[in-house]
């Protein structure tokens, strides 16, 4: 999420894709105009409307395959940590929704653990963890521009193809 603040200003309405506790629209706040937090969770979504002291967050159930928001409607979107809990057959449908609703030169911005080792995902609850090359295939589908950074070890991002960590920036 620091890496994310960072891509964006006080002009940019962001939406933070499976936001959970809003721990990362917390974060964003700080750095962009609005935030919109959004998670199928409703328990979750209504403690954190009801916590919620950010003049500049707000939160909404919403289903990130079908997205209730316009065309265009914001100009970045994170999800972090999401992509690997998502059905395969689903990812491509959740790609393209979130490119729809990002406007024209906005950005994305998702990370995902990097597993160069198989389709078979070293921790049980993901779905599926991806390799740097499938997750740039799966986001250069629908954006123009892709950047993929890799951390090891929860050290610095890096332009290195191998890590544990991968942090993309989608235009």
């Amino acid at each position: 999420y620091e890496f994310a603040r960072r891509q964006f200003g006080q002009g940019d309405k962001v939406l933070d894709i499976a936001c959970g506790d809003g721990y990362g629209c917390r974060i964003l706040s700080g750095n962009v105009g609005e935030v919109l937090g959004i998670d199928i969770n409703e328990t979750l979504i209504a403690a954190n409307c009801q916590q919620n002291t950010q003049t500049n967050v707000r939160y909404a159930v919403d289903n990130a395959f079908a997205l209730s928001l316009g065309d265009g409607a914001v100009t970045g979107a994170t999800a972090m940590e999401l992509i690997e809990h998502l059905p395969v057959d689903q990812v491509d449908t959740f790609v393209r929704e979130v490119r729809r609703v990002v406007a024209p030169g906005g950005a994305f911005i998702c990370s995902t653990p990097q597993n160069s080792h198989g389709e078979i995902p070293v921790v049980p609850w993901h779905v599926r963890e991806y390799s740097f090359a499938e997750l740039q295939a799966i986001l250069e589908k629908h954006f123009t521009r892709v950047k993929i950074l890799s951390s090891k070890s929860g050290g610095p991002l890096s332009e290195s193809q191998t890590g544990q960590k991968m942090v993309a920036l989608c235009q």
